[in-house]
Formats: structure tokens, C-alpha cells, sequence
């Protein structure tokens, strides 16, 4: 007798015979397999095959192999081309060949009608002036992504990538802008890296300093933008409260952690001299002292020591400042959050407030900004919280002093409870920053407001503004970013 393992061995040996054998027998003998192939060759390469309009995943070069004797519908799918077709017939296992070469048909080649309004604009194809003007056809176009250009005096170039797609006729059309007046940079046209933008300052060499909330300091020459922030400079934040131009040309710039000064292309780092507070005002006095006013008090540094005034030593009646200002008197004026104003002439300190102005209550003590023209005259800008059930609403206003009497202004054109900042330029108009556009009172106190149906603005949320050396104002906004009105158009 066997022993039992011995059959099992056996066993398992005809199964995996069996099983072999079946995986071997494909069909019937007499039916052989045909090899019909065809190579197709491009040029341009990479076009995708396709076999009776199914993909085959193959790209040019490259032959399709296995192929059965009948009738074949061959496409060739180019990304610059229209299609190609043609038709194969297939039998004996033979191989085929073909070669297409789109730049030999005529037909292949691209057509770009090129127009703009208004019309007249130079044509640049991948930043080359061809020597055409829109409106103009570019005809027998090689297929391929194009750069194209418009540009016109006095208006703002624009440019769009186009793919160019033989055997078409394509239309390029551009609104140029016109700046005649002015002009609006945003993210999609221009260098600015968010459309937030909170304050701007103009130096001796006609340079634009602009603060942003996100993205620190962008500095702008009139063609050429660049920025500092956290990570590609020293400053220790990218929330930029407030910016200052001295007398030396240098620019002080208040974080919301700390104040630095950009001085010779390097970042002086003052935050530990004033405890790292937040800085919301910068300025300098008739003597060239610096006066910074911070969440924390005020500080003063005269070039050799630093001085800070608390509502603990000094007459200030709150450590929350937000504004300062310089008379001509070279008097301080402080502007605080729910206390008013306080004055400070070196020696003595003067309150004003609701109780004392005598333009009534309801202006509000919270003194959002304040500016010195060059008549003597303090503007002050209003703003109290009004809460009625769970609703707070800010209402606020306008005033100025005379030197004698407080002035409640008010003027239907201009939104004087709703302002952002207060600025005076070199011919004593004051510019006023509101959400519903910038004002303007001139010296005979007529007043103006420029918004995005009157003027080159984007939005009406205007935030500050300022007037470089050749005349023309820049203006900051929220979710518009940086606006230029052109000297004489306003």
C-alpha cells in the first residue's frame, strides 16, 4: 500500500499539468494573429493618435501595432493644430507609414486680427515691436503661445497671452486705458502684492512708501516696485501702522510691534525703546525731536535720549494715542482714543474735549486723526460709538480751531462720519479720506469730492493719500489698491 502523501503528491502534480495546459491552448490552430502596423511620424511632434475617433494613448512618433486587416479612421490631434484625418486600409500584416507636417499646408498656419479701443496702439509679439499698428492682421502665424502687446501714449499698456491655433482666424481686442487724468495699479497690473493698502508717504527723491496690512512696505519709483516685509528684511511685522518722512530724508515706519527707521538701505530696529508697543503716529517738531505716539503713551527722541509722556507723568488724559500733529507754534498736539485732545508746548499741557470745545457731545472724544495747516489751523477728525440694543454704530465728524474757537464742519458732498485720514498738502488744501471717496476743502474752504464715477479710482474706500514732487496724488484704498491722479485734474 502507498503511503497517502505519496497520492496527494501525485495528485497535485496532474492538477498543475492540467491547469498549464490550459493556460497554453488559445483557440483554433488555424487562426494566426496579423501584425498590421502603422507608424506615424509629425511635425510638429506630439500629436495624439486616434483610431476611429477612440484615444489610443500614443503620441507622435510612434507606431500602433496588432492592428486587424479592415478600414481604419486615423486623426491626429495636435494642441496648435486643427485636426488631420485620413483613412487606411489595412490587410496582409504589412507595416504602413505616415508622415504629416502641418508647416507645409498653408491652411495650417494661424490668423490674429489684432484691434483695440481706441485704436492706433503699437503691436508687440513677444515683447517685439513688429512696426504695425491695431488695427491690424498678422497673418501666416507659425501656431504656437504668443505674448502680444498694445501700447498708446498716455494710456496703460496692456499685453495677453494668446495660443495661436493653425488653421483659424483669432481676434485680440483691448480697452486701453486711458491716463491722461490717471491711473489705478492693482495686483493684475502692477506690482502691488494685495489691493489693501493703509497709508503712504513721499520722500526727497519722489519715492512712494505705501503701508499694507499683510505684506508690509511697498516701495514704488514710479516704474519699478519693491518690497520689504518679515521675511526678506528686518522688520519684525508685516502690519504697518503708520509711515514718516524726517528731515533727512529718512523713513520711520510704525508696526503694529515696534517702530523701525529705513535709513542707507538698512532697517534700524528702535521697538526696544519704546517696549515693543503699537505705533499708529509719527512726527517731527521744528527742532527735528521725534514724536512718536504709540498704544502705550507717547515717546520722544531727541537723537541722543528718549523720553516717554503717560497720563501717569504728564497731562496726557489717555495712553491710547492715535494722531499726532505739529502747529506752528511747534506746539504737540495729541489726539487720544475717548479722551479728546491734549496740547503740549514743551512746558504746559491743554485738554479739549466735549466738555470744553463747544460743538456738543455728540462729535465724540475719540480723535481718529489730526492735522496743522499751514494757517495755524487744527483739523481734528470725530468718532464715537453709539450702541443702540445689540447694534454699535460709529458716528463721528470734522472740526477745526482757529487758534480761538472750535468750527464743526459739515458739507453734504463730503462723508465727514466716515474718515479713514486727514492730510494737508504744500498749497493747504486739506484731503480728506472717507469709505465713499476723497474730499477736498481748498484755502476759501469750497469743497470737492473725487470718487470712482469722476475720477481714476478703482473703489471708494479711500484710506489716505498724498502728493509726490512732481504734483501728482497717489491715493491708498481698501480693496482697490493704489490710485494716481494726474497733476491739473484735480
Amino acid at each position: 500500500m502507498k503511503p497517502i502523501s505519496s497520492i496527494i503528491v501525485v495528485l497535485i502534480i496532474a492538477f498543475i499539468s492540467y491547469s498549464c495546459e490550459q493556460s497554453v491552448y488559445i483557440g483554433s490552430p488555424d487562426k494566426i494573429p496579423i501584425n498590421n502596423r502603422i507608424f506615424v511620424q509629425t511635425n510638429p511632434e506630439s500629436a495624439h493618435i486616434y483610431i476611429d475617433n477612440k484615444a489610443t494613448g500614443i503620441i507622435t512618433p510612434d507606431t500602433l501595432k496588432w492592428l486587424e486587416d479592415g478600414e481604419y479612421m486615423l486623426t491626429l490631434k495636435h494642441e496648435f493644430f486643427i485636426d488631420t484625418s485620413l483613412s487606411v486600409s489595412l490587410n496582409g500584416g504589412v507595416l504602413h507609414k505616415f508622415y504629416v507636417d502641418h508647416l507645409l499646408n498653408p491652411g495650417h498656419y494661424g490668423t490674429l486680427e489684432c484691434t483695440s479701443v481706441p485704436s492706433g496702439a503699437n503691436i508687440f509679439v513677444d515683447d517685439k515691436e513688429i512696426g504695425e499698428k491695431t488695427s491690424h492682421t498678422l497673418k501666416n502665424i507659425v501656431p504656437k503661445n504668443l505674448k502680444i502687446k498694445f501700447t498708446l501714449p498716455l494710456h496703460r499698456a496692456d499685453s495677453a497671452k494668446v495660443k495661436i491655433i493653425g488653421g483659424t482666424i483669432q481676434s485680440l481686442n483691448f480697452n486701453l486705458d486711458d491716463t491722461t487724468k490717471g491711473l489705478y495699479y492693482l495686483k493684475s497690473n502692477s506690482g502691488i502684492p494685495n489691493e489693501n493698502l493703509y497709508c503712504i508717504v513721499v520722500d526727497s527723491a519722489n519715492m512712494k512708501w505705501i503701508g499694507t496690512e499683510e505684506n508690509g512696505i511697498i516701495r514704488f519709483d514710479g516704474k519699478n516696485w519693491l518690497q520689504f516685509n518679515k521675511d526678506n528684511s528686518q522688520l519684525s511685522s508685516n502690519l504697518v501702522k503708520c509711515l514718516f518722512v524726517d528731515k533727512f530724508n529718512r523713513v520711520w515706519i510704525g508696526l503694529n510691534n515696534g517702530l523701525f527707521v529705513y535709513e542707507g538701505n538698512l532697517f534700524i530696529n528702535y521697538s526696544e525703546k519704546i517696549n515693543y508697543k503699537s505705533v499708529s503716529s509719527i512726527i517731527d517738531d521744528k527742532t527735528g525731536n521725534i514724536w512718536i505716539g504709540t498704544r502705550g503713551g507717547l515717546f520722544k527722541y531727541d537723537y541722543k535720549n528718549w523720553s516717554l509722556y503717560t497720563k501717569e507723568n504728564s497731562g496726557i488724559q489717555n495712553d491710547i494715542i492715535y494722531s499726532l500733529c505739529v502747529d506752528k507754534q511747534n506746539r504737540i498736539w495729541i489726539g487720544t482714543d475717548g479722551s479728546g485732545i491734549a496740547v503740549f508746548d514743551g512746558s504746559f499741557w491743554e485738554k479739549w474735549n466735549m466738555n470744553n470745545v463747544g460743538i456738543g457731545e455728540k462729535i465724540g472724544n475719540v480723535i481718529n486723526y489730526i492735522a496743522c495747516d499751514r494757517d495755524g489751523i487744527v483739523w481734528a477728525v470725530h468718532m464715537r460709538e453709539v450702541r443702540v440694543r445689540e447694534t454699535v454704530t460709529a458716528e463721528g465728524g470734522l472740526s477745526y480751531f482757529d487758534g480761538t474757537t472750535w468750527h464743526l464742519i459739515t458739507t453734504p458732498l463730503i462723508n465727514t462720519q466716515a474718515i479713514s485720514s486727514l492730510y494737508v498738502d504744500k498749497d493747504n488744501n486739506k484731503w480728506i479720506a472717507t469709505k465713499n471717496g476723497l474730499g477736498k476743502i481748498d484755502e476759501r474752504n469750497t469743497p470737492a469730492l473725487f470718487n470712482k464715477i469722476n475720477s481714476k479710482l478703482f473703489v471708494n474706500f479711500i484710506t489716505a493719500c498724498s502728493i509726490d514732487k512732481v504734483g501728482d496724488l497717489y491715493i491708498t484704498t481698501l480693496g482697490g489698491g493704489l490710485s494716481k491722479l494726474r497733476k491739473g485734474s484735480f
